[in-house]
């Protein structure tokens, strides 16, 4: 029997009670990305996942919502670094490596 590979975007539970979203799938590199419930990202190979035992499940309403809300992320602006307003090159950059 073929192997079904998991849904993007669909909420999956393991035996222990972890729960987890798919969040994409690479077919041609066999991986599997996932997120928990905690934010934390993982990817694994199609090979793990014949062997978690996951099985789909309906998310509530605490794990329907994003699990990161753009408006609350303290995103840093990249501008000039102070001192060097104005500069501009002189050549080409000198690697020190």
């Amino acid at each position: 029997m073929p192997m079904t590979l998991p849904r993007p975007g669909y909420w999956y539970q393991l035996p222990d009670g972890d729960t987890f979203r798919v969040t994409s799938i690479d077919e041609l590199d066999e991986h599997i990305e996932i997120q928990h419930t905690d934010g934390a990202l993982e990817i694994f190979d199609v090979d793990l996942w014949k062997n978690l035992a996951a099985f789909e499940m309906d998310a509530d309403e605490s794990l329907a919502q994003p699990l990161s809300d753009p408006e609350e992320l303290d995103f840093v602006t990249l501008g000039v670094a102070p001192g060097t307003e104005g500069a501009t090159w002189a050549g080409e950059p000198e690697y020190g490596f």
